[in-house]
């Protein structure tokens, strides 16, 4: 499965110039005037991704590590549960 937004797609690697340009504009149209504002806002948007993907994203062992203690905290909690109903079955 490809990635919605790369640094390898076409959009990204055609935007040149884009510090010339103004950032702001954005994309507001199809015609072939706005191109390079279109490819420099797709470049502004993938970098502002990856910045925030490697700043708060976790890496595949740390979301392991983490969905495994997940997971035994899950049956803790599940095991207390038993054990508190089988108290209050034995004394009632």
């Amino acid at each position: 499965m490809a990635e919605p937004f790369s640094t390898t797609d076409v959009y990204y690697v055609n935007a040149t110039d884009c510090e010339l340009l103004n950032k702001s504009n954005g994309c507001y149209s199809q015609d072939t005037s706005d191109v390079s504002n279109c490819q420099c806002k797709y470049k502004e948007n993938v970098d502002k991704l990856n910045s925030l993907s490697a700043s708060y994203g976790l890496t595949k062992s740390q979301k392991s590590d983490l969905n495994k203690e997940h997971s035994l905290s899950l049956f803790k909690n599940i095991s207390l549960g038993i054990g508190i109903v089988g108290m209050m079955w034995m004394m009632y």
